[in-house]
């Protein structure tokens, strides 16, 4: 280990069918300063779980596991995509585009509460009263009209609700798994090229040293 660190140098990656028992021998040797020193990173295969257990591939191949379960997370939301259509049936939506338009209204009402005329507010207080004593309902719906009931809003009825948080949810997912099939791709032609660059070295150091070319 003290000749790889020596070749290679910082940020080394050792994939090794042990590592997940080397990096703690690693740690309490002698050797151990020099390793943090340089930023060691102890690998194991893509197959090591099947051999050993199944938290070793977890804890060492972080990218690896990051990537499945975004993918499944993504899946299992698409799975949904049935009852998105069914819903919206029922509820007379007819197409996606809503979504979009609905989310548009709801981010102006909402802009909108947070500049709402003082003279508005002060109606809405006096309506209030007025509720609260049982006024006369001609004032009441004559000051009601001065304030947006949110409540009407297409966006607000709790089904339509669910269906466009729903939607969203799909779309994103769809987006996610567009980034994630290149992501994947990436990690297989990185494991691909380490392939390729082991196999070179141990060829390179076969006739110089082949203990050394053995551990390669």
């Amino acid at each position: 280990m003290s000749t790889l660190l020596d070749i290679f140098g910082d940020d080394l990656g050792g994939g090794y069918n042990i590592s997940c028992k080397l990096e703690k021998i690693l740690n309490q040797s002698k050797l151990g300063p020099q390793v943090h020193e340089l930023r060691f990173q102890a690998l194991v295969g893509s197959f090591h779980g099947h051999a050993h257990h199944w938290i070793c591939q977890l804890s060492n191949l972080t990218k690896g596991t990051f990537l499945v379960n975004n993918y499944w997370q993504a899946l299992e939301i698409l799975v949904g995509e049935d009852a998105l259509w069914k819903t919206m049936e029922d509820q007379g939506i007819m197409g996606t585009k809503v979504f979009h338009e609905w989310l548009k209204e709801e981010h102006a009402y909402l802009s909108s509460l947070s500049k709402e005329p003082i003279q508005k507010m002060l109606e809405m207080e006096y309506y209030q009263k007025l509720v609260n004593r049982h006024a006369a309902n001609e004032k009441l719906a004559k000051l009601k009209n001065c304030w947006q009931d949110v409540q009407e809003q297409a966006w607000a009825k709790l089904a339509a609700r669910l269906a466009m948080d729903h939607y969203f949810k799909m779309e994103h997912a769809c987006k996610e798994i567009e980034q994630l099939n290149i992501e994947i791709e990436q990690v297989a032609t990185h494991m691909r090229d380490e392939e390729s660059f082991l196999s070179a070295k141990e060829a390179d150091m076969k006739d110089k040293n082949p203990a050394f070319a053995f551990q390669i």
